[in-house]
């Protein structure tokens, strides 16, 4: 479970593609977290994605490519809460539901 609004930052090293967090990152959803390279908010899931590390848990940061090493990069976690992603079947029934 994430801290919510806790700042953490990593310390890219020119060819390291990932960084492992020291939280786990609800539901493995990017939005959970905003990411900031030298001060540009990153955009969720396009710029960034949360994979398993090592030990099988949501928390590694996955940029796909190596962020240079004069680059800052810093997190900021949004919430506490355990989120899940519904299944696909789920979110259309709830997408087709209509309150009345």
């Amino acid at each position: 479970v994430s801290p919510a609004k806790m700042r953490e930052y990593v310390t890219p090293n020119g060819s390291a593609t990932y960084f492992d967090l020291a939280h786990d990152i609800p539901g493995y959803q990017a939005e959970n977290i905003m990411v900031w390279v030298n001060n540009v908010m990153q955009e969720p899931a396009s710029a960034y994605t949360i994979i398993n590390d090592a030990n099988g848990r949501p928390r590694r940061l996955n940029f796909g490519v190596a962020l240079a090493t004069t680059d800052t990069c810093y997190v900021i976690y949004q919430s506490t809460d355990n989120f899940t992603t519904l299944p696909q079947q789920t979110q259309s029934v709830i997408h087709n539901l209509k309150i009345i």
